[in-house]
């Protein structure tokens, strides 16, 4: 099929200059569409055999799109000149969530990496944020402190890597 999808579509972002919908899905093409007549401007394969499109964000104010695939990459597209930019690699599995900001910069999610990652695409680098111990192991710590007279107190922790080595409690806003 040229035009449109031909499996699941997973998710769709409108352009900031109402000129263009994309959509994406399970048959890992990012889809550009017309606002004007709704037909299908350019179909764009990802190109991997993970590559299914889970989400899409448009950088503020500009034609950028962001993409997270099931190829554990974010790609980055000129939706004006239909193209590729640049990909983005981090995640250890699969980006359930992105969103991006006004300066090149995008936020990307990851599921059972417990991970938050802030992409400075101009700057060529990124902060993660790792999420805390699961409930399997903060219970088995537990149990561990609870024999122990010294116990200390619980707090669920994330971790930011990058340009900081900081500890940050989970109550705490890191971005």
């Amino acid at each position: 099929m040229n035009n449109g999808h031909c499996d699941e579509i997973y998710t769709v972002a409108a352009s900031p200059d109402g000129k263009y919908v994309v959509t994406g899905g399970k048959d890992k093409r990012i889809v550009v569409w017309s606002t004007e007549n709704l037909a299908c401007v350019k179909a764009i394969e990802t190109r991997d055999r993970r590559g299914e499109v889970l989400g899409l964000a448009f950088r503020r104010g500009t034609d950028q799109l962001y993409a997270a695939c099931g190829d554990l990459k974010i790609r980055a597209y000129s939706i004006n000149q239909l193209a590729q930019l640049e990909i983005l690699y981090g995640h250890q599995d699969l980006v359930v969530d992105i969103d991006a900001l006004a300066q090149e910069r995008c936020v990307t999610v990851g599921s059972r990496d417990r991970t938050a990652m802030l992409w400075k695409v101009a700057e060529e680098s990124r902060l993660t944020f790792r999420g805390g111990d699961s409930s399997d192991s903060k219970s088995k710590k537990k149990k561990k402190t609870d024999s122990s007279e010294n116990e200390s107190e619980d707090k669920e922790l994330f971790f930011a890597e990058g340009t900081t080595s900081t500890r940050y409690p989970a109550s705490s806003k890191a971005i």
